[in-house]
């Protein structure tokens, strides 16, 4: 490896086709923020969801005060879907989806990063299936995933938890930013 051509390159500025870090997207990502009343459910601000309450249990949040848990009824499926996101979202770029999780039972989790182009078509940009056997009870586990490139008519981007079967998912510190 010829180190003075590297340290060269490393020091250039980024071309065009480097896309910048916009800082964090996922909307109240550490769910520390307030939870709304959505029918029966309690929900995150910034979140829509079905079957999904505010998680309490210390022991079970990964940090701060507050988490998510996917399954308030445990015998049911259960959905956590964040807010359009169309601030700081370019076109052409990798996404990082980064969360922590755990659980109980043989329910498995499924998260999606779906990129969303000017006419409304969605395509699913890549997602993590976190299987029953392997989730950890309590704090959980620290999952991530580099997703893309997003499509070049790109308009938003939609971050999807499902928890499908029996169980209950602790999630918590949702992250989405660019590659």
């Amino acid at each position: 490896m010829n180190r003075e051509n590297f340290q060269i390159r490393q020091n250039e500025e980024c071309p065009e086709t480097c896309c910048p870090n916009t800082g964090e997207l996922a909307p109240n990502f550490g769910f520390e923020g307030n939870f709304v009343a959505s029918d029966s459910d309690l929900v995150p601000v910034g979140w829509s969801g079905t079957n999904v309450d505010q998680e309490k249990v210390q022991q079970k949040i990964h940090s701060g005060l507050k988490a998510v848990v996917l399954g308030r009824t445990p015998s049911a499926d259960a959905v956590l879907t964040s807010q359009l996101l169309t601030t700081d979202v370019i076109p052409g770029c990798f996404y990082i989806l980064a969360f922590h999780a755990g659980g109980t039972g043989p329910s498995i989790l499924t998260a999606q990063l779906i990129f969303i182009d000017s006419m409304g078509g969605q395509t699913v940009g890549g997602q993590i299936q976190v299987i029953g056997a392997s989730k950890v009870a309590n704090v959980g586990v620290f999952y991530r995933g580099i997703f893309g490139p997003a499509p070049s008519d790109l308009a938003a981007v939609q971050i999807k938890f499902t928890k499908t079967g029996t169980g209950s998912i602790d999630l918590d510190d949702v992250s989405l930013t660019i590659a």
